[in-house]
């Protein structure tokens, strides 16, 4: 049922209502029954439909969490799932499919999709067979295969001989030209072929060879989808004409423009188009002015039948009050009556919208929550409070420009009416936006705004707008350069701000982040990698989360020796982000794949894995990490002796961080120090080199500490200054043994070696 085919979730409600009925959570629970995480499967789907209070599952756990129940039904007896019309869904339930049939290869599944050619103009992919799928095109029947469908159809259908080879002449093949040309043609009287130049035309011409009664129950079962339940047709005819709706939806299944399916809402009766040509037909059929009254009546009619599963289709309410509205505009402009439906599709649409983004499904949310910010255009005071998740959603799917617009509106108007917590939501909001974009100075700008949001938050005791500001706060730590101890006591406050304020994806992804601080800080890392693996436990049912925490734990497991091990782990987060798509915090997995290759001494292996990070953030316009991501890759660079390209990447990364960026400077200013050793000058390169310790020391994390002393010791050792070069080389020793980083402490003891040796020979 509904506006086409809506966004999340209502194509997977579709599946599990057919699974599991009215009483879904119940039904789900034993078909999952033995299965491995079989409550967490359940509990995701139920965020899904709106049947669990958890909510804030995102796509990737939803898809994880149907393919769990696929494979669950596959492993009685091999599960074939019928997916029809594929070319009307939408983007989810597509992603859904693609992912299914990539990832759950070890259970007997088959799914069968049916869909016009232009599907492959949403997906051009699927027009290409792939190891565990096949395209089949079907061309137009044989003439003999014609001939074979009419004589089948006419068992219904009793027409002339001359009459059938016409149809299957004009039909060229198609089968539903066949079917809908006999259809119409069955009472002709004259012997003369009725044939309409398009499908459309031939179905609208069937649509009007019916009987008054009949055509107004086809016309307002139109109105709520391909799909459609006799009580919804009921609702929107005239109360004398109810009576006889029974007899009219029987005679309509007789003449094939409809037939009986399962009804979603028990106690009722449901149908389904015979195609959704038909239906289209039918709605074409309906003046404007009465289209208003249909689907203002059934939006009605859905939100008292839906009862307490109202949230569920929400996006179907919300879509009939918004068609109401649109063909009221269209027909003139609004009345003050009028605001009242704009109000109702503006709070069905936001809620929906609101839902999505909480599942990270920020291309719905944007559509969802654009189109309420477009409903209520007229009711300010309603509208404005939409623009900050609007923002979150668009900046999220990289429209960063529309997102940064909407932002900065909310926090210029909203204060004119007094919505002081939603301008103060926004500002941070466009904080952060502003920290990735323009980084230069952004970290004392940021302060004063960021106190001045925090003061309007805490006295409106605004739970969810108080974790932002801590999200921004540490933001704003890692941006200033502050040191590696600070950050970790941020991180922490922000995780409890979320907890506090019932934000569990966010704080799961908070505590996450620790395991970066354990990463970075002095935390010897045997031990650093307990703690992350006991974080790990504690993320464990949220995918981002997970992913990021294993990268770390990569990192950690690479500094003990431990390659095989670090790369598998590697290779579990980045399983993660292509299992989930995910998009959030992406930019730690290619950086911690750069950091694991150049301990490992590949740095061609480690330029591939940075080049396409920076390649994905400077498409989207970031700066912060992005600089960063440059300053790796010229040390790859430089590794290979490509001095010029190192050199260019160096001054990429300081131009994209600008000066205040705290991490750039360290990483850049080392390899430009033994860029200019290999080129022979490196009297200027030691300069360079003290001030990379200088940068490293403010940050206190270790490794880049310890990282630029042996930089530093390469250089003095090129200029000739043995003792300076000796001191250097045994200091990142000391701080790569205190680390436990056991390839780079070997590094540092050749280097000493070779100091030796040099040393004895002068």
């Amino acid at each position: 049922m509904s506006a086409p085919w809506p966004k999340t979730p209502r194509p997977l409600a579709e599946v599990v209502n057919q699974l599991a009925g009215n009483e879904p959570a119940e039904v789900l629970r034993k078909l999952l029954a033995g299965a491995d995480n079989a409550e967490l499967v359940a509990d995701r789907i139920g965020s899904a439909l709106g049947l669990s209070e958890g909510g804030g599952a995102q796509p990737e756990e939803i898809f994880w969490a149907f393919r769990r129940l696929f494979e669950a039904l596959a492993r009685e007896r091999p599960l074939v799932l019928v997916i029809d019309d594929l070319h009307w869904a939408e983007s989810t339930l597509l992603d859904l499919l693609e992912y299914v049939a990539g990832f759950a290869t070890e259970a007997p599944i088959f799914l069968l999709c049916l869909a016009r050619a232009d599907l492959f103009e949403q997906r051009p992919s699927w027009a290409a067979p792939k190891q565990n799928s096949l395209v089949l095109t079907l061309p137009p029947l044989p003439e003999e295969d014609a001939h074979s469908l009419i004589a089948g159809l006419l068992e219904k259908h009793d027409l002339p001989g001359a009459l059938r080879g016409r149809i299957a002449e004009a039909a060229e093949g198609n089968p539903l030209f066949i079917e809908q040309l006999l259809a119409l043609n069955a009472d002709a009287d004259n012997g003369e072929l009725l044939v309409p130049p398009t499908i459309q035309a031939l179905l609208a011409a069937r649509v009007d060879r019916l009987g008054a009664s009949e055509r107004a129950v086809l016309e307002r079962a139109s109105v709520e989808g391909r799909t459609f339940h006799r009580g919804s047709v009921v609702e929107l005819l005239e109360e004398r004409e109810r009576a006889a709706v029974g007899a009219q939806l029987i005679s309509l299944v007789r003449k094939e423009f409809v037939r009986p399916d399962r009804a979603v809402f028990g106690g009722d009766d449901a149908f389904r188009f015979g195609h959704g040509l038909i239906r289209d037909a039918a709605y074409e059929s309906i003046p404007k002015q009465q289209r208003v009254e249909f689907h203002r009546r059934f939006a009605n009619w859905l939100e008292r039948v839906s009862g307490e599963r109202v949230t569920e289709y929400e996006e179907i309410v919300g879509y009939h009050y918004e068609q109401a509205l649109r063909y009221l505009m269209e027909l003139g402009p609004l009345g003050e009556e009028d605001l009242e439906l704009a109000r109702r599709a503006g709070a069905r649409l936001s809620s929906a919208g609101r839902r999505a983004l909480a599942l990270g499904d920020v291309v719905a949310a944007a559509s969802l929550l654009g189109r309420a910010v477009d409903a209520l255009a007229r009711d300010e005071s309603r509208r404005l409070p939409l623009l900050p998740e609007l923002g979150d959603a668009l900046a999220a799917a990289g429209r960063i420009e529309e997102a940064r617009a909407l932002i900065a509106e909310a926090v210029r108007r909203a204060p004119e009416l007094g919505l002081d917590t939603i301008a103060a939501r926004a500002e941070l909001a466009l904080l952060e936006l502003e920290g990735h974009l323009e980084p230069e100075g952004w970290s004392e700008r940021a302060l004063p705004r960021l106190r001045a949001a925090m003061t309007i938050l805490e006295s409106a005791d605004d739970a969810v707008g108080l974790a932002r500001a801590w999200q921004v706060m540490v933001s704003r730590d890692l941006a200033q350069g502050v040191r590696m101890e600070k950050i970790t006591q941020t991180i922490i406050r922000a995780a409890e701000k979320a907890d506090a304020a019932g934000l569990r994806r966010e704080q799961a992804m908070l505590r996450s982040h620790l395991t970066g601080a354990l990463f970075y800080d002095s935390t010897p890392a045997e031990e650093a990698l307990a703690a992350a693996r006991m974080i790990l436990l504690e993320v464990e049912a949220f995918p981002a989360a997970r992913a990021n925490a294993l990268a770390n734990i990569a990192g950690l497991l690479a500094m003990m020796g431990g390659f095989p091990e670090a790369r598998q782990a590697l290779s579990d987060s980045e399983a993660i982000f292509e299992e989930f798509a995910l998009k959030w915090d992406y930019h730690i997995f290619p950086m911690r794949a750069g950091f694991i290759e150049l301990l490992a001494e590949d740095p061609v292996a480690a330029e591939a894995r940075l080049r396409h990070g920076l390649d994905v953030l400077t498409g989207l316009g970031e700066r912060f990490w992005s600089a960063s991501f440059a300053a790796m890759l010229a040390e790859a660079l430089y590794r290979q002796g490509r001095l010029d390209e190192s050199e260019e990447l160096a001054a990429e990364s300081e131009r994209l961080g600008g000066p205040d960026d705290a991490e750039v400077p360290i990483l850049t200013r080392q390899t430009l120090a033994r860029l200019l050793a290999a080129r022979g000058k490196p009297e200027e390169g030691v300069p360079l080199g003290r001030e990379a310790i200088a940068a490293a020391e403010r940050l206190a994390q270790i490794n880049h500490e310890a990282d630029a002393h042996l930089s530093l010791s390469e250089v003095l050792l090129a200029a000739g200054d043995t003792a300076e070069a000796t001191r250097m080389a045994a200091e990142a020793l000391v701080l790569y043994e205190r680390k436990g980083n056991l390839p780079s402490a070997a590094k540092a003891r050749i280097q000493l070696a070779k100091l030796t040796v040099t040393g004895f020979s002068g």
